[in-house]
């Protein structure tokens, strides 16, 4: 087997156990992260690339045009979540969120939970992760 179709063979979700910002302990919420070479994603990069290429020639803001584009590639790699049976914020137990696509996007786009998008793409950047390392 040659390097590609080992790399290929390896890559996996990866599960991201999300920390408390304010105690720095787990809350009991796990979001599952496809690879940034999964076709879901990349589909969401192909289509930024030709936005930013269109938004360049026409002068446009280029700053608006990349936040959308890290947004979107998050979302795209967002695959699921589970909670743990008492999850918690600030030690105090917290309703779960159901996974759908509007509650996703919420989580991505939502400046009051940017400490989880944080922890979120730092964990999309660990590619040795995505390889069960």
């Amino acid at each position: 087997m040659d390097l590609f179709a080992s790399v290929k063979e390896s890559l996996a979700n990866q599960s991201v156990a999300i920390v408390d910002v304010t105690n720095g302990k787990e809350m009991g919420w796990t979001i599952n992260l496809r690879p940034m070479s999964s076709p879901e994603v990349q589909k969401v990069e192909r289509h930024y690339k030709s936005e930013i290429m269109a938004a360049s020639r026409k002068g446009k803001n280029l700053a608006d045009v990349i936040e959308a584009q890290n947004q979107a590639i998050l979302i795209a790699a967002i695959d699921g979540w589970e909670w743990a049976d008492n999850p918690t914020f600030k030690d105090k137990p917290i309703d779960p969120i159901e996974f759908n696509p509007t509650n996703v996007s919420k989580v991505v786009k939502d400046r009051t939970l940017s400490w989880v998008a944080e922890q979120l793409n730092r964990a999309l950047a660990d590619d040795a992760a995505f390889l069960g390392v």
